[in-house]
């Protein structure tokens, strides 16, 4: 394996869309790590051996139905069991980079990179606006919401036997539609307002499995309003063993779905938001 390698080729299916049209979250992660399979096999190991541990993804261009696309990656460092890998998911129509991915792998202590296995970026990634402390205003900080709650199935599995990465995040879109609700921006008024909702960047922890049987729980909550742009965080609870199964934060922008601009956040929105603003980051168990 030497630089940046093809490790996921496809196209957009209109299953995989959500309610704005365009690939829901847990595909581009489910993608990535379908690719893991294929580092592993260039660095002669079974895929199960390659875990996602920390996966930071940046959103930059929206992919809809039908769209080619594919994704490259590269090693960046290897050392004391895990490894830092580079990504970027690209349309294969305008070779238009749709998200740029910064991922650590938990890896085999033992495992030794090649002098030219291990490929520098070029570019500076944008800072990260996630793990930062919450920002309460007036109104405080308050408990988190319960936004999501459901059974890790058979079939959700990875080669390892936990819940899949792209399930995890499926939680995470399970409980938007809560925090949607909470704020008033619900599918209906969304379209009657013309407004919708992209997320800019997704910063995932993953910290303990989920297997299948064990039920889960999505703990919610607001952590910081910008002028345009909003981040809320999720706690994801194995409630069959008491551990915290993923931390996740979200960086979201409000958008004129007619003139395709960001917008400031209506002012009953940001009311409704102060009101869910929680402590972050949150106590973990296990």
């Amino acid at each position: 394996m030497s630089g940046y390698r093809e490790i996921h080729r496809g196209a957009v299916a209109s299953w995989e869309c959500d309610i704005m049209g365009h690939m829901n979250v847990q595909f581009y992660t489910a993608r990535l790590v379908e690719g893991l399979a294929h580092i592993a096999r260039a660095l002669a190991l079974e895929p199960g051996e390659l875990t996602l541990g920390h996966t930071r993804i940046q959103h930059k261009r929206e992919l809809r139905a039908g769209e080619p696309f594919r994704i490259e990656a590269a090693v960046q460092n290897v050392e004391a069991g895990t490894m830092d890998l580079h990504a970027r998911l690209i349309a294969e129509a305008d070779g238009a980079v749709g998200a740029d991915y910064s991922v650590q792998v938990n890896c085999p202590p033992d495992l030794l990179a090649p002098e030219d296995l291990v490929v520098r970026r070029a570019d500076t990634p944008r800072p990260s606006a996630a793990g930062m402390p919450s920002e309460p205003t007036a109104a405080g900080l308050h408990e988190p919401f319960l936004a999501a709650r459901g059974t890790a199935e058979a079939w959700q599995m990875d080669a390892g036997g936990h819940l899949a990465p792209g399930y995890t995040v499926a939680i995470v879109m399970s409980a938007i539609g809560a925090l949607r609700h909470k704020l008033e921006l619900g599918p209906r008024q969304l379209g009657d307002a013309r407004i919708g909702t992209a997320a800019l960047e997704y910063d995932f922890r993953y910290l303990a499995p989920i297997r299948a049987g064990e039920i889960y729980s999505d703990w919610c909550g607001m952590l910081a309003l910008g002028p345009k742009t909003f981040r809320f965080g999720h706690r994801i609870e194995n409630d069959s063993t008491g551990e915290t199964a993923a931390l996740v934060e979200v960086v979201n922008v409000m958008f004129d779905l007619d003139e395709r601009r960001a917008l400031a956040m209506p002012e009953r929105q940001r009311h409704l938001a102060e009101a869910l603003i929680i402590p972050w980051p949150p106590e973990t168990h296990g």
